[in-house]
């Protein structure tokens, strides 16, 4: 598998958490951090670094955040790509797809 310009020969292992009702793969060599609080859960991934000149290696993120009814994915989506264009002045969304999960939509 490549990502990017780096090549991935590492098996793969299953991460599940049932309280969050998640469960996907991730490379078997890449460190786990685990942050849980009253509201959010992030799980980070980070891959070893390839070399000493490396700053950021490849990395993955998967947020779970407790919310209120009123509170819908695409007001989400707009709030995180909002913050991030006023964060990061070279902020350039390059696609878009539609998303659904259960009876919530997003475009």
């Amino acid at each position: 598998m490549s990502i990017g310009r780096f090549q991935n020969t590492s098996s793969f292992v299953s991460y599940q958490d049932a309280a969050l009702g998640i469960k996907f793969q991730y490379p078997e060599n890449w460190m786990k951090i685990v942050h849980y609080s009253a509201n959010n859960s992030r799980i980070e991934f980070i891959s070893p670094l390839q070399s000493q000149l490396e700053i950021f290696p490849p990395s993955f993120l998967v947020g779970v955040s407790k919310t209120t009814s009123k509170f819908t994915l695409d007001g989400l989506s707009k709030t995180i790509l909002d913050k991030a264009r006023e964060s990061m002045v070279d902020f350039n969304l390059l696609k878009s797809n539609s998303t659904e999960f259960g009876r919530m939509h997003n475009n």
